[in-house]
């Protein structure tokens, strides 16, 4: 299912590429070799004719703790993915979406295998904060990306993280 329950998807280029949800049928984007759990991924398709802007925004979840991190993994071919840029950006009020807080970058490997890559990003600045998560792949040509395995969760003093598969129907902050 793409989007998640509670979480949305934006399109506002011209391109008809966007994430969608990945049934785990092709060996070489199975994320059940990182999390055999795992019942799809968000990827999305290169289209060499248009530019692809394509974001999946998170409902709000609450930081409670400085030692919160967010864990993600995604999914490129290094060098084949010089055309799009895979991004994570957080927003505390679900409308600014300008604090990016992760980028691969264009080129940012020079392994050229198609694999998942594990991802954190220190959450201390939001303790005490609701925060949306956006994730977002922006650029024309290059090869498929995409996202699985997010989670917030904290390096100590959380008893219960909060776990969130991309693929796994999750509820808003009430």
């Amino acid at each position: 299912i793409m989007p998640p329950s509670g979480w949305t998807l934006e399109k506002p280029g011209a391109s008809a590429s966007e994430f969608v949800a990945n049934n785990m049928n092709s060996a070489s984007t199975n994320f059940t070799s990182v999390d055999p759990t795992s019942t799809s991924s968000a990827l999305v398709q290169h289209d060499a004719s248009n530019v692809i802007d394509t974001w999946l925004k998170s409902p709000a979840y609450s930081i409670t703790s400085a030692d919160a991190y967010l864990e993600f993994y995604t999914l490129y071919r290094g060098t084949s993915i010089s055309g799009g840029i895979l991004s994570v950006y957080i927003s505390t009020d679900g409308v600014d979406w300008s604090s990016e807080v992760w980028t691969n970058g264009p080129n940012n490997t020079d392994d050229n295998t198609l694999r998942w890559y594990k991802n954190t990003v220190d959450l201390a600045a939001y303790d005490g904060q609701d925060i949306y998560l956006g994730f977002r792949y922006y650029g024309q040509g290059g090869y498929f990306a995409g996202f699985d395995g997010v989670k917030i969760a904290a390096y100590t003093g959380v008893n219960d993280p909060i776990t969130i598969n991309v693929g796994d129907s999750v509820s808003p902050k009430e």
